[in-house]
């Protein structure tokens, strides 16, 4: 069980694969939805050590630099007598490793279950990074670059982002380091390829946030609405984000160079990238408001559903998101629906209305109304 800081309870660990074993013996088995597991025969002495993986995701972890790359998180149990072998009660405990772990993957299934009962497309299965700054990341790496050499592929997307922004030494750097990747080849991207994140999920909450709990939460919903967009959109529309999100860094350089800081987003985030964060962000934050408004208002429940549902009705952000939330609660349209129109044709909020209007039909002045509302686009 982990502790939830949002609820201030323990919480079960659904779905995650646990090995008891003794000498040559071993049983792998999956916690259920309570985050119960047993096995089918009876050991004397038993190790037990739980993966903080399962057919969905797997989280492998840096939280203190790159050489300290973990690659399989786990959690080990002293080895027990037959007696204390029924009715083990694991717990961790806030800011312990094995918390934010738990979490993680908690969040994966939540996420999963959203994904099915709307009936939007699931991610494919995650290499998912625990890193300590509170950010996150769908860098979708075995996916978004799925070509003989990953780095021949990087080199190609700072290559097209020269090109785009007529900067010579991006092309530059870009050219020579495709021809060095391309000297590495197939043993290379195997390499990277077998141990490149796809999401990056930061576990370390700052004051905003009640604990690590909603900072996770809120990163993993994001980050898989994103993992759900790659699927319905493809690799190359999610390099192409790339490509615009590395201008706005570019752009920022001199002020950062002068001690000020970066936007992530740019800002005025490109309408690509505005589209694709406007997505995450309504999902995100519904999927918090859904779980926690059926919770008894204890501890931070409360704060968490008024934070969550002001989020999804207004733009306290830089993204039109409180207009799909209109859409759906205003105008009907199911979360599934609009899902569906987020194909690789569509690469803004003209393209995504278009699209909405060619699918299901509907008042065309009152959905632009609500965009426009945001006071983010015009059409």
């Amino acid at each position: 069980m982990y502790m939830n800081t949002i609820t201030g309870q323990y919480e079960p660990v659904k779905n995650v694969e646990v090995k008891v074993s003794r000498l040559l013996r071993t049983d792998t088995v999956f916690t259920d939805e309570n985050g119960y597991f047993e096995v089918d025969r009876t050991y004397r002495h038993a190790n037990i050590k739980l993966y903080f993986r399962n057919d969905n995701a797997r989280v492998i972890s840096s939280q203190d630099g790159l050489l300290n790359f973990v690659l399989t998180t786990t959690y080990s149990e002293p080895t027990r007598s037959e007696n204390e072998l029924v009715g083990i009660e694991i717990k961790f405990n806030e800011k312990t490793l094995e918390n934010k772990y738990a979490t993680i993957i908690d969040a994966v299934e939540d996420y999963k279950s959203y994904a099915i009962e709307n009936n939007i497309a699931l991610p494919p299965f995650l290499r998912i990074m625990a890193i300590k700054p509170a950010m996150g990341m769908a860098f979708m790496g075995r996916y978004a670059f799925p070509g003989i050499s990953l780095a021949t592929e990087l080199a190609s997307l700072i290559y097209r982002f020269g090109e785009s922004f007529d900067n010579p030494i991006a092309s530059f750097i870009g050219t020579i380091q495709a021809i060095n990747s391309l000297a590495v080849g197939l043993p290379g991207a195997a390499l990277l390829h077998s141990f490149v994140p796809d999401i990056f999920v930061g576990t370390e909450p700052s004051y905003y946030f009640y604990g690590e709990t909603e900072l996770i939460q809120h990163i993993v919903y994001h980050e898989l609405a994103h993992a759900s967009h790659f699927v319905a959109a493809g690799p190359e529309y999610w390099r192409n984000n790339y490509v615009a999100m590395l201008g706005e860094w570019i752009k920022q350089i001199p002020k950062a160079i002068f001690g000020g800081g970066i936007d992530p987003y740019g800002e005025n985030p490109p309408d690509l990238v505005k589209l694709i964060e406007s997505w995450a962000y309504f999902v995100g934050y519904h999927i918090i408001y859904e779980n926690y408004s059926n919770r008894p208002l204890e501890h931070y429940v409360q704060n968490v559903i008024n934070r969550y549902e002001e989020a999804l009705e207004d733009n306290t952000i830089s993204f039109y998101n409180p207009a799909f939330y209109k859409l759906k609660g205003d105008l009907g349209y199911s979360v599934d629906r609009m899902f569906l129109v987020l194909s690789p044709t569509v690469v803004d909020h003209i393209g995504y209305v278009e699209g909405l209007i060619n699918k299901y039909g509907g008042d065309e002045e009152k959905i632009k109304e609500i965009f426009e509302d945001t006071g983010l686009v015009e059409f």
